[in-house]
């Protein structure tokens, strides 16, 4: 192995390799022995080299990328086969980066060898991660996810990060323990042409001046590719990342900011609006936020202009098929593509759609006449290109020169606007009588079909349309999080079909078979998202949001007592979800249209005064919360009345009233008794609990959480388990049970996990930090806050981070690090101030146990105060970066 020469390198290494030494003692030597084993024989039957060990880590170097690859593959099989003691074995984390390190005396160094070690590091137990230069070299047959960008600790720039995916190997994980994410969807084919339009766009982005760029062209010119091409190209200019926001299936301008804040993954304090909460976060981040499809939600506008008025170092790149029309706003135009490029185009896409197409001279002068035909739009070369696999070229010019005419279509429309909408429609004629049905029944579904829905509302034989239609690029493909393929609509050939499923007096059948549909989906639904089965269930839910909305609006609209049971439905994903913003507007809205009388008008009450509660709305909460009472105790309906009371007591505690509180969760607990309803009962005596132990009274608090979390096993629902047992583990730590805290608190994160919550993750981390602290174990504490900073990295939940910037603050006091202590827990209480909320009883005590030592330790009262007025400026992101760099540096 020569220097310069490219190479792959592999870095593994044990992750909670201290934990299993303390808990293995001496029995730690036989594992790691056996982990050496298997290591050693996978890089051997692979062609590697062992270049170093240390501890329970390895580096390897491999001439050929897939060798490296399969070596991690092996060696995590045949861990995974071992047998261990005590059934206890090493879960291991491998990185692997392709480069050109440098040779110095049989070492390797260089930026590569820090990068394939920057990789393993994010990784989780179990987990083979690869970067781009690795993914590259291999078969386009091995199986990879796509982790998108990331930045990873002192590395210039963001890396893309795949994972490698094979039978036998764990595949799911949580978010990478990277610095921060970025979102890009990642294109088919490589972008064609567009140097200009890409230097321009980039030239835009790189000026500090510039804050909001807009693509603007007619549908079909290809402005969502050049987006992300731009953004691809971008991301390693902003420090937090690209973010991209696909607004097509969003219809409702007032939901553009829901939007941007679900892909962003930002929680709102109660009460607060959802555009407060992305300017507070954003405003505290250097991003590049892109807005893709803004012209059907131009109302929106407003949103942007204030989001860039508020987050100074965010930026905007939008495209739309006119401006935004935002002060600021700097236009690019997308024209066609020249004749070049639109030939290089259509001849791609045309060896895509007939394998083994060579091209003649007189092809060539055939797809330059279609070229010019069809004014270079991408989209409609794309259309004509996929016919190739009928038609050779000369013959396909000479029908397009026939047939490419809009005889009945809108005169006013700009010519290449009327060129594309010819094309879509030439491309419909040709299609089969059962095709251009489906293609017309396809047009509500905004957020795709998936092949199992599909199947069930048009038959089995509806399959092979689906895929004629894929094949004429008609329809898109992709995979939701199960693996199941979804087949959708670019919105301009979706556009087209619902202009000719209203000619053909289609699009009331149509929108009325897909509403009905998933309104059948969420009664399937709703019986399972109490139950084990509610992962499953919250994540199909949440593919199909974009047709859930749309079914909901034309129930309101047509049939609105659907509505409200529809809405009730969905009460518990929106809640799972953390949609209660967006619910609370639908329910409100489906209450409003339906008849006095509807059947599930209680359940909608009580779902809305539930939304209400959470968002901060107590005093309105209350009112739609007494109203579903008087319902439900009319219609003798248990349920109702049990949510409706638990509701109520929170709902009237936020106003003060404890009296009426107590006396809403006793009745609550009561009629749930008298129900028989294990799942009901345990979530009125969760919330009963809770407000009595914030009263003060433990032991009573204590009884009525442990029942909560009987019950929440006996159901097996995991957010109830979760809530149960999190909230039980805080009295069981204030009575010094550390033992039962601990057995309690990994309940609490295995059912967190499972529900895929990510602040209830990020509590349950730091209550395991603040257990091992009481054990006087740092090490461990530093461990679990290092997990929980990485949780609400994902989630951004405010509570969660303040409690964070807390612990690492007492961490840092018992460390001897005082400036460093005083600077967070001053962020961790300017953070609690904005959410109006005080500590958590277990950081309090923790706090006031250890600020005292910090302050002496200082001895300097000038400097203690000079780092709390700092830390109280300090902005979130920076506090969070500081107490990562205290994590990392105690676990280096």
């Amino acid at each position: 192995m020569t220097d310069g020469a490219e190479l792959t390198l592999l870095f593994t290494d044990i992750e909670g390799s201290t934990r299993l030494l303390d808990r293995l003692g001496k029995r730690y030597r036989d594992l790691l022995r056996e982990h050496h084993r298997v290591i050693r024989e996978a890089i051997a039957a692979t062609g590697g080299r062992e270049v170093e060990t240390a501890g329970d880590s390895f580096f390897a170097v491999f001439s050929r990328a897939s060798d490296a690859v399969e070596c991690a593959r092996r060696a995590q099989l045949a861990l995974a086969a071992c047998q261990w003691p005590d059934g206890v074995g090493p879960s291991v984390r491998i990185g692997i980066h392709t480069g050109t390190p440098t040779v110095s005396d049989g070492d390797f160094i260089g930026i590569d060898v820090h990068r394939a070690a920057r990789v393993m590091a994010v990784a989780y137990g179990g987990q083979v991660l690869l970067t781009e230069q690795t993914s590259s070299r291999l078969r386009s047959d091995v199986p990879l996810r796509d982790l998108g960008f990331h930045r990873l600790k002192d590395l210039p720039s963001p890396e893309r990060v795949f994972q490698l995916l094979a039978p036998g190997l764990e595949s799911d994980f949580p978010q990478l323990r990277s610095l921060n994410r970025s979102h890009v969807p990642i294109p088919a084919n490589p972008i064609v042409g567009r140097r200009e339009d890409l230097a321009r766009g980039l030239e835009l982005l790189s000026n500090e001046a510039v804050r909001l760029v807009t693509l603007v062209g007619p549908g079909g010119a290809g402005k969502s590719r050049l987006a992300i091409e731009l953004a691809a190209r971008a991301v390693d200019r902003y420090r937090d990342g690209v973010w991209f926001v696909a607004l097509a299936s969003v219809q409702d301008p007032a939901l553009v900011a829901a939007e941007i804040a679900r892909v962003l993954e930002i929680d709102r304090a109660r009460g607060e609006h959802v555009e407060h909460a992305l300017a507070a976060v954003l405003g505290e981040r250097e991003v590049l936020l892109v807005l893709d499809n803004f012209e059907h939600l131009l109302a929106a506008s407003g949103v942007v202009g204030d989001l860039l008025a508020h987050a100074p170092r965010v930026d905007v790149l939008a495209t739309s098929r006119e401006p935004l029309r935002v002060r600021g706003e700097h236009r690019v135009d997308v024209p066609p593509l020249p004749l070049d490029d639109a030939s290089e185009l259509f001849a791609q896409r045309a060896r895509a759609a007939r394998a083994g197409l060579e091209l003649r001279p007189e092809d060539r002068a055939a797809i330059e006449g279609i070229c010019l035909r069809l004014d270079g739009l991408p989209l409609a070369l794309e259309l004509a290109a996929a016919r190739v696999a009928v038609f050779a070229p000369a013959a396909l010019e000479a029908r397009l020169s026939e047939r490419l005419t809009l005889p009945e279509g809108p005169r006013d429309l700009p010519e290449r606007q009327r060129t594309l909408l010819a094309m879509i429609d030439w491309s419909y004629q040709l299609l089969t009588a059962g095709e251009r049905r489906l293609l017309l029944s396809l047009a509500p579904f905004i957020g795709g079909v998936r092949v199992e829905d599909a199947e069930a509302i048009w038959g089995p034989d509806v399959i092979d349309d689906l895929v004629s239609l894929f094949e004429k690029s008609l329809l898109r493909r992709r995979e939701d999080p199960d693996r199941e393929p979804r087949f959708w609509m670019l919105d301009t050939v979706r556009q087209f079909a619902v202009d000719a499923a209203a000619v053909e007096g289609r699009a009331t059948d149509a929108a009325a078979r897909h509403a009905e549909h998933f309104l059948a989906i969420t009664e399937d639904a709703a019986a399972h998202l109490l139950s084990t089965e509610q992962r499953r269930w919250v994540n199909r839910l949440d593919a199909d949001h974009p047709n859930l909305r749309t079914a909901l609006r034309h129930f309101i609209e047509h049939r609105p007592t659907q509505a409200v049971r529809m809405a009730s439905n969905l009460e518990w994903f929106w809640i799972v979800r953390g949609y209660s913003a967006e619910a609370l507007v639908w329910l409100t809205e489906a209450l409003k249209s339906a008849p006095a009388g509807c059947p599930d008008r209680g359940r909608a009450l009580a779902a809305a005064g539930q939304m209400a509660v959470q968002d901060g709305q107590a005093a309105d909460a209350e009112a739609l919360l007494l109203d579903a009472l008087a319902l439900a105790e009319h219609d003798h309906d248990e349920r109702v009345a049990v949510l409706a009371l638990t509701h109520l007591g929170w709902a009237t505690e936020a106003t003060g009233n404890h009296a009426r509180s107590t006396g809403h969760h006793e009745r609550a607990v009561a009629t749930a008794r008298a129900g028989q309803d294990d799942w009901l009962l345990g979530i009125a005596l969760n919330n009963y609990g809770i407000q009595i132990a914030r009263a003060g009274n433990l032991e009573r608090a204590r009884t009525l959480l442990e029942e909560s979390l009987l019950l929440g096993r006996r159901t097996g629902e995991p957010r109830a388990i979760a809530l149960a047992s999190g909230n039980l583990t805080e009295i069981v730590l204030d009575e010094g049970d550390l033992n039962a805290a601990e057995t309690l608190i990994n309940e609490s994160l295995t059912q967190a996990q499972e529900c895929e919550s990510l602040p209830m993750i990020a509590s349950a981390l730091l209550t395991k930090a603040v257990i091992a602290l009481r054990r006087d174990d740092v090490p461990h504490a530093t461990t679990h806050l290092g997990e929980a900073i990485a949780a609400t990295r994902s989630g951004y939940d405010a509570e969660a981070i303040a409690s964070v910037l807390s612990l690492a603050g007492t961490i840092a006091a018992i460390q001897a690090h005082p400036i460093e202590a005083a600077t967070l827990w001053a962020a961790a209480d300017a953070a609690r101030a904005r959410i109006g909320l005080s500590d958590a009883p277990s950081d309090e005590k923790l706090r006031t146990e250890w600020q005292p030592t910090a302050r002496a330790a200082l001895n300097d009262p000038h400097r203690w105060d000079a780092a709390w007025v700092a830390g109280a400026e300090l902005s979130l992101d920076d506090a969070i970066a500081l107490a990562s760099t205290l994590v990392d540096g105690a676990t280096a």
